[in-house]
């Protein structure tokens, strides 16, 4: 972990790995009084597919206060209830959410995802294993709006 002078968590390094389920490493970078918002990473799964590259995080709740909203949420009544309170709170974009991701992709593509404020993706930039090239435009519920090249139509 790293620290700043008045001890507060800016970062970390963390390798983990157990043959039967996957590895990984990780070097983070955090918001003050936040949780990791550039991340390197290598996600390997216990079949060897991987995704390893950069990734870029919104973290816009002061993680103090995620702490004391996660153990609200964990005393409510229900899962039905929790699953509600963790879905309103990402929909307010207050929890962590991936916006950029760059790499190997486990296809073996690389890939450039940039995605919206709810962590959807909206552009894909990608190079196929083969060497074809896409840019693809999403909507917001997902949907190809706009590709290139053109391969079908929309």
């Amino acid at each position: 972990m790293f620290f700043n002078e008045k001890g507060d968590e800016l970062g970390g390094l963390v390798f983990d790995g157990d043959t039967n389920k996957g590895q990984g490493g990780s070097l983070t970078f955090d918001k003050f009084r936040g949780d990791q918002t550039i991340q390197l990473i290598h996600e390997e799964d216990a079949s060897g597919d991987y995704f390893a590259g950069l990734k870029m995080n919104d973290q816009n709740m002061p993680l103090t206060e995620l702490l004391t909203k996660q153990k609200e949420i964990e005393a409510l009544d229900s899962k039905e209830a929790r699953d509600s309170a963790w879905r309103e709170m990402r929909e307010q974009g207050l929890l962590m959410t991936e916006r950029l991701r760059i790499g190997r992709d486990r296809d073996k593509s690389s890939v450039l995802h940039m995605k919206d404020a709810k962590g959807k993706v909206r552009i894909e930039l990608k190079v196929e294993a083969d060497g074809n090239p896409s840019v693809v435009f999403f909507n917001e519920l997902g949907k190809v709006i706009y590709r290139l090249p053109p391969s079908s139509p929309l």
